[in-house]
């Protein structure tokens, strides 16, 4: 999978008040908000994280050798791309996990999917399809095949709100 090929700070939206990472920033410097993407497809996850990067953000994804919770412990992403059907563990599996986390439940979580979601099944069936009426709907939803001006405008969006 892809991933940065040195050792990164550890950050995350949540830690930007006082993270070491921010301390070590030039004056002014902005760092890329880190977006991990969650995909089986290989060439889907390259396409994303190519674009991703292309955009100004720093692209990362699990490891073959790692689960989603040690990647995204030891990458503390600022968003996560996440696809809904997966055959090992599913995107609905992950998403529960995340949102029942408190670790990771601030992560704001995009849905990228072939699974055709409606606003109606974002806004009031999501959480029959994640089986707990406590999990709220995801913060944003793209739909497959990518649109990369949607995604990037849904992406720009979610950063904006947790700055």
């Amino acid at each position: 999978m892809h991933e940065p090929a040195r050792d990164v700070p550890a950050r995350g939206a949540a830690d930007r008040q006082g993270g070491s990472w921010l301390e070590t920033a030039k004056p002014g410097a902005q760092m890329p908000s880190r977006i991990m993407v969650i995909d089986d497809e290989p060439d889907v996850r390259l396409y994303l994280l190519t674009a991703l990067e292309d955009a100004g953000h720093e692209g990362c994804a699990p490891n073959v050798d790692e689960t989603v919770e040690e990647a995204i412990a030891r990458l503390r992403p600022d968003l996560i791309s996440l696809d809904i059907l997966m055959p090992k563990r599913s995107g609905i599996a992950i998403y529960r996990m995340l949102r029942s986390s408190d670790r990771f439940r601030r992560i704001p979580v995009v849905i990228v999917s072939g699974m055709l979601l409606g606003k109606d099944v974002l806004d009031d069936g999501f959480r029959e399809l994640v089986h707990d009426d406590r999990i709220p709907p995801p913060d944003g939803y793209v739909q497959k095949p990518v649109d990369l001006k949607i995604l990037s405008q849904v992406v720009s969006e979610l950063l904006r709100k947790e700055a």
